[in-house]
């Protein structure tokens, strides 16, 4: 669905995206991680055929960014991380000024204006005013107004920001529900526990370089060391001493039974760790890895998260 071919933008030789290559799949829901001044905003505004690139290219289905401005703007939802709306017009009339821009037919409008308030959870506000929303509710109309036009993919920059616990929960309904429906979703964001559970796939953005990418669980195989939650009925001393004489190990905490330990290395040395104890008698209850997805970036990262 999206192609990414050594995209390259540079301002005043400062260099915003180093020939990043990345392919995301149709129905994908892949969350871009990185630092602030890491590329993000540049690579969605270029995907978004709003900025040109220095050179390289990508491509949305068969068209392609520099080529096809006009296919891609009909076929993407794109919402910046800041963006301006007229102010003194209410929710409904924002949204039906752009839908009469996308040349939605007036005898539809409606019912896909109303449709799109009750997604995005602005049917109660549907006659406010702009200049007195909060931060939160321009974010949704922000989402709204990139729905109007019922696109394939949408390209989202931090559109949990600002949002609270409960509007985020429902955001994130809203945009499950469009995957759910074959749409294809970008969306960068630094709130990494909310994309743990929601993301199919991320890509980590350092310094304009695109320097891990895929599955979650494909990149946390990537990583050096693993945090594990151990718990057993045996003898908490004798299980100490077991790990301590085992060089992987690192016990980081322990709390009679309970153990969190660090392991160097992956998914094979946590089950030898496993298989050492239960043959050596120790009686394990429950042997788990716990890595969210911050911890992830943050064995991965060079800079740490912003």
């Amino acid at each position: 669905m999206i192609t990414i071919k050594e995209l390259y933008k540079e301002f005043e030789n400062i260099i915003a995206t180093n020939n990043i290559n990345l392919e995301i799949r149709s129905g994908e829901i892949f969350g871009l991680v990185g630092p602030n001044g890491a590329g993000k905003t540049t690579l969605l505004r270029m995907l978004a055929a709003n900025l040109t690139p220095t050179s390289g290219t990508a491509f949305i289905d068969e068209y392609e960014i520099t080529k096809d401005k006009v296919e891609i703007r009909k076929m993407t939802g794109y919402m910046p991380d800041f963006f301006n709306l007229y102010r003194d017009l209410k929710i409904w009339e924002c949204l039906d000024y752009f839908a009469e821009a996308h040349k939605i037919p007036e005898d539809s409008r409606k019912d896909r204006i109303e449709t799109i308030l009750e997604t995005t959870g602005l049917t109660e506000k549907r006659n406010a005013f702009i200049k007195g929303l909060s931060r939160g509710m321009i974010q949704r109309l922000g989402l709204a107004r990139a729905m109007l036009h019922n696109p394939k993919i949408y390209l989202l920059d931090e559109p949990f920001s600002g949002i609270d616990p409960r509007g985020r929960a429902e955001l994130k309904s809203a945009l499950m529900k469009l995957q759910a429906e074959g749409r294809t979703i970008l969306i960068s964001s630094h709130i990494l526990p909310e994309l743990s559970d929601f993301c199919t796939s991320i890509g980590i953005v350092e310094r304009g370089k695109m320097i891990s990418s895929g599955r979650i669980s494909e990149i946390d195989k990537e990583t050096a060391d693993r945090k594990v939650h151990l718990t057993v009925l045996s003898d908490e001393k004798e299980t100490e001493e077991i790990l301590r004489k085992n060089e992987s190990v690192l016990i980081l905490e322990q709390k009679e039974k309970d153990f969190i330990l660090s392991i160097k290395g992956g998914l094979p040395e946590i089950a030898e760790l496993n298989e050492e104890l239960v043959k050596k008698g120790v009686k394990v209850v429950s042997f788990t890895e716990k890595r969210s997805l911050e911890e992830i970036y943050l064995s991965i990262s060079k800079e740490g998260v912003s």
